[in-house]
């Protein structure tokens, strides 16, 4: 790969890191009901779901993107779960009360712009072959936002409540990948943008996001640290830049087959900006977005 390739390379991961939060498909949301009721399902899909949920009352059935969808409670919680055609779960949306968001969670939502909006909801959302997201519904007026985080507080997104949980799967070339680079990795969350294909994962406690090109190959990762753990070569080169004395939002490591950078989230003159620092303490750029 070229200087400039790479360099190129570094600006897209960035420039995926800092596009709008707010994301949506324009799915008809499969929580609304209104076609339930009306399906019954295939014995091997009743038998699964006999199975994992004993205690089900209240079931409705319905059909949606060729799987069949339960509408139920269970205790004091509503749930909706998906399972295919052969039977198998595939995912689960469960209420929960915010005594059972951790402690990570209520922080982190404490601390983001969505504190001051009313919370409507709260969820956990269960896929197959992924590990379990927590949903925080908030509304402010006409506005109604779903924010999903991991179980360690780590913001993952935040979209349009109207935008469906649908099942996911992963490629085969996405799960051998992710196997090279780091090993024993949770999928958290899959997705592609007009910059390609994304992968949340979990890495040792830490919320990653790993960027491909249309052919499953990786560019980069990238993840958010503490300052306490920023190395002093590269925080004091940071603070003896014409930006040391503004105060820092967010520090994130991007890494890329070259090399390895610091970002540093701040603003600026009435703009967001981030300034990438080398290992050495170098200052390589600064970008506003």
């Amino acid at each position: 790969m070229t200087t400039k390739t790479a360099f190129l390379s570094v600006m897209l991961c960035i420039l995926f890191m800092t596009s709008c939060s707010i994301e949506g498909d324009n799915t008809v949301n499969p929580d609304i009901p209104g076609t339930y009721g009306t399906v019954t399902p295939t014995d091997e899909v009743l038998r699964s779901f006999d199975i994992k949920y004993p205690n089900a009352k209240n079931i409705e059935w319905a059909v949606k993107s060729n799987y069949y969808v339960a509408d139920f409670t269970e205790g004091y919680s509503n749930i909706i779960a998906w399972f295919n055609q052969q039977g198998n779960w595939t995912l689960s949306k469960s209420s929960i009360t915010s005594n059972e968001l951790t402690a990570d969670i209520k922080s982190a939502f404490s601390q983001s712009s969505y504190s001051g909006w009313e919370i409507k909801d709260r969820n956990i959302l269960s896929r197959k072959d992924f590990s379990d997201m927590y949903i925080i519904e908030v509304v402010n007026g006409a506005r109604d936002i779903n924010i999903y985080y991991t179980k360690e507080g780590d913001l993952v997104k935040a979209v349009d409540a109207q935008t469906a949980d649908t099942p996911l799967s992963v490629p085969a070339e996405v799960n051998n990948l992710l196997v090279n680079l780091f090993g024993n990795s949770e999928i958290i969350d899959i997705w592609s943008d007009s910059l390609g294909p994304k992968v949340g994962v979990i890495e040792n406690n830490t919320y990653k996001v790993v960027a491909l090109d249309s052919s499953y190959g990786w560019i980069c990762t990238i993840w958010s640290i503490q300052e306490g753990v920023v190395p002093e070569v590269v925080m004091e080169g940071f603070k003896s830049s014409r930006y040391g004395g503004i105060n820092v939002d967010d520090i994130k490591i991007l890494e890329n087959m070259e090399d390895l950078s610091y970002l540093f989230y701040f603003d600026d003159e009435g703009k967001h900006k981030i300034a990438t620092l080398m290992e050495s303490g170098n200052l390589k750029s600064v970008m506003s977005y």
